[in-house]
């Protein structure tokens, strides 16, 4: 089974040479080959059906919840931080009356552009209909999963996190990169204590190989992720139209 980026902006093409007798792969090739999707008219039945569900949303799914002065975007920087996840955990550490929250780079799939900000919007930018759960895991549990952000083949797939601070070493071995973990009063974590952490419940289930997670001890199901950032939006960033 493989798989080339998203969207389909890309498929693999994949030749393997099979001993006959042995049954073992001696030979195998590999290549992406990217798709040119401006040079193709959109499937006309694929558009109708797109058309027959956005019908039958109705209106409700251009409700506008918030504006925002200027884009949010879900581009990790340099660190591996995205505004937009810092905005969505914060939601849900403040949904869920955690000390912690994790968010991951893949549960986002889009930025949110200046202006108003729909129910469309949301759904766009947050389209897997995860939950949040609030569960507890203690200091070890958290920097474990910290480390696991490197894995061999896997290099920078970087949590995005409030309620905590930490420093870590690139040029260490992988499993031993984090050389400071603080909580948000600017205390070492303590690795037999508990503390409460909110996550999607994707997360939770160790998913993408955070299997750090799954070690914690669930506490409360909350709502979807959507409904947490759309109630946050409305509390903090009112419903004022913004001229483009």
């Amino acid at each position: 089974m493989v798989q080339a980026y998203s969207y389909g902006k890309a498929f693999t093409q994949v030749n393997i040479t099979i001993d006959r007798k042995t049954k073992d792969i001696v030979r195998k090739e590999a290549k992406i080959i990217l798709t040119a999707h401006n040079q193709f008219q959109p499937d006309q039945e694929t558009i109708e059906l797109l058309k027959k569900y956005q019908n039958k949303l109705g209106s409700n799914f251009n409700t506008i919840v918030g504006a925002i002065s200027e884009d949010i975007s879900r581009i990790p920087d340099a660190k591996g931080e995205s505004p937009l996840a810092k905005m969505i955990a914060e939601s849900e550490r403040k949904t869920m009356g955690t000390e912690i929250a994790f968010v991951h780079q893949g549960e986002m799939r889009e930025s949110l552009k200046k202006g108003n900000v729909s129910l469309e919007n949301l759904y766009t930018a947050l389209p897997f209909g995860n939950h949040v759960n609030k569960v507890t895991l203690t200091g070890a549990q958290i920097k474990l999963a910290l480390e696991q952000q490197w894995r061999i083949g896997q290099e920078n797939d970087m949590l995005q996190a409030v309620g905590i601070t930490y420093s870590y070493d690139l040029n260490a071995p992988i499993g031993k990169r984090i050389v400071e973990l603080k909580d948000m009063n600017g205390h070492d974590l303590q690795p037999t204590k508990e503390y409460e952490v909110a996550i999607s419940d994707y997360l939770a289930d160790g998913g993408d190989e955070f299997t750090a997670f799954k070690q914690g001890r669930s506490v409360e199901p909350g709502p979807l992720v959507v409904d947490v950032l759309s109630n946050y939006l409305k509390q903090n960033y009112p419903n004022v139209v913004i001229p483009h």
